[in-house]
């Protein structure tokens, strides 16, 4: 027979063996469950603040695509690669002509290259030379007058070749990468 101090250490044991094994996992559950309960209260606060300012979200939607198309304006549309090359180079000529600039490197270095559904990019280096003033001048007028050119990196250094006569502007060579942006046609109504 048992002793009543062993019968009150079975007790013990029993209610330690119930907490270990049914008290402390239903804990466990319970904390598990309260964690997974704020996750979906803050996902439901996330989704009533997106309902209460569906107007304003909806606005700024129409902001967005309303940018990107004037962007995608900007850029002009390449129907046919080869003539848009010999049309950009001939505008960078023009610019340079204007300018009383040198083009002595115009080189395409990459194919056109998508960088989304409608735009292509394509690189090319070109080098000028000339007055540092002209050079200048020359610049801001192909930032203005095209839109689509991305200048990547550029170096400036000093001409070998000396224009006659007196100039009182250092003659100077810039060389410049570019990366040019073109569309694809729309393809509405084909």
């Amino acid at each position: 027979m048992m002793t009543k101090s062993q019968q009150n250490l079975l007790l013990i044991a029993g209610v330690l063996a119930a907490i270990q094994f049914m008290i402390v996992p239903l804990m466990e559950y319970q904390d598990q469950e309260h964690a997974e309960l704020r996750l979906l209260e803050q996902r439901l606060s996330r989704s009533q603040q997106l309902l209460e300012n569906q107007q304003e979200v909806a606005a700024l939607a129409e902001q967005v695509k309303t940018n990107e198309e004037q962007l995608l304006e900007a850029i002009p549309v390449a129907t046919d690669r080869t003539a848009f090359r010999i049309d950009l180079q001939s505008e960078i000529q023009r610019v340079a002509r204007e300018h009383s600039l040198r083009l002595e490197e115009f080189n395409w270095l990459t194919e056109s290259q998508a960088v989304s559904e409608t735009v292509q990019v394509q690189r090319a280096k070109i080098r000028l030379s000339g007055a540092v003033s002209q050079l200048a001048e020359a610049h801001l007028a192909m930032t203005q007058q095209l839109p689509s050119i991305r200048y990547v990196d550029f170096s400036l250094r000093k001409s070998n070749n000396r224009r006659s006569g007196s100039s009182s502007d250092a003659q100077m060579q810039i060389e410049l990468l570019l990366e040019i942006a073109t569309r694809r046609p729309s393809q509405e109504g084909s």
